[in-house]
């Protein structure tokens, strides 16, 4: 699929961060997403922190540290010697792409599309209504609609069956390593499953102002805790170099990746 349809994922992406970048800076960007005379309903660190958990809270711990290290021993082909400088400059910046400007830009227009069409026009929140304008009210509500709402849960579903995998290999993984115990059975990761599955419901019945909000400022909190940790006890300055060089390379190698 990578090999045959690569071109169209960079097409997309690439058009997503465009699209965005032009609504963003145009008048489209100052549109309140709701009533003119609502308020936001969540303070910004919540907000940050449910968008944060969301959208790269589980991956980030895992993927955040081996992803550098793998492009680092193994950079993209055509492209710098392993165990470089340059392939710790680029694989950096080869991270950064990937969880970056594209994608980030890509949860921001189904997130703003659905939140302008609920929380601003009134409709129903379903994906269908977001089509509304654009195929009509009657397609919308008909066949057409069905169809676009049955392929966003399959999205959905197979997006957090994901989640819940790569969260209890993760789980089983640091248990293992910190424990000092064998191989972690798959008995071990159904039952890892069957505790996430039982702590995401929890959350989802409680609500987004409730569960959701305080397992997400919990989440973003610990999260800035290791941070901070890392920067301190780890090559302090080291990291502080990193910053502006990883910057400038993600910048002009950025159409390469």
């Amino acid at each position: 699929a990578i090999e045959n349809l690569g071109w169209l994922l960079n097409i997309v992406m690439i058009l997503g961060l465009a699209v965005m970048t032009y609504l963003a800076f145009s008048r489209f960007g100052r549109i309140k997403l709701g009533k003119d005379d609502e308020e936001p309903e969540f303070a910004l660190f919540s907000w940050v922190a449910m968008m944060f958990g969301a959208g790269i809270g589980v991956g980030i711990f895992f993927f955040g540290p081996s992803e550098p290290l793998s492009h680092y021993l193994t950079p993209p082909p055509h492209s710098v010697d392993p165990e470089t400088p340059e392939a710790l400059h680029l694989s950096m910046a080869q991270s950064h792409f990937h969880w970056g400007l594209m994608i980030w830009a890509l949860y921001a227009m189904v997130g703003g599309a659905l939140a302008y069409s609920s929380y601003r026009r009134g409709r129903v929140t379903l994906l269908s209504s977001v089509f509304k304008s654009l195929i009509g009210s009657d397609r919308s509500e008909g066949l057409a609609g069905s169809i676009i709402d049955m392929m966003a849960i399959i999205a959905t579903l197979f997006g957090t069956a994901a989640t819940l995998g790569l969260s209890a290999i993760q789980i089983g993984q640091g248990v293992q390593i910190v424990s000092g115990a064998g191989e972690v059975t798959n008995t071990v990761l159904i039952v890892i499953i069957g505790i996430l599955t039982a702590c995401f419901i929890v959350s989802a019945v409680s609500g987004v102002s409730r569960g959701i909000r305080y397992l997400s400022n919990i989440n973003l909190s610990l999260a800035f805790v290791l941070a901070l940790f890392v920067f301190l006890v780890g090559p302090t300055v080291f990291l502080l170099t990193l910053i502006p060089s990883t910057f400038s390379t993600y910048i002009s190698e950025y159409l390469f990746m």
